[in-house]
């Protein structure tokens, strides 16, 4: 997987920035998107709002609540 250019990664973080403050009408809401081909094995790029301790928290949650089968809100979409 190719990875992308930091400048369209940014354009990306500002997009989901002001989508995701909006949609949970709030001033600001943390993310991290990760990017990922199904034919590869490997972690291609991800973004972030956030302070890179942060994402790091977040995201050893997140497994622990996976792992442990407790509920958090998902969607599954199709773009």
């Amino acid at each position: 997987m190719k990875s992308q250019k930091p400048e369209q990664l940014d354009k990306l973080a500002a997009v989901l920035d002001k989508v995701l403050a909006d949609m949970y009408e709030v001033e600001r809401m943390g993310f991290a998107l990760f990017m990922f081909s199904f034919d590869e094995e490997t972690l291609g790029d991800y973004v972030s709002n956030c302070e890179r301790d942060e994402m790091i928290k977040f995201m050893r949650e997140l497994a622990n609540r996976l792992e442990e089968g407790k509920t958090i809100g998902r969607v599954i979409g199709e773009a």
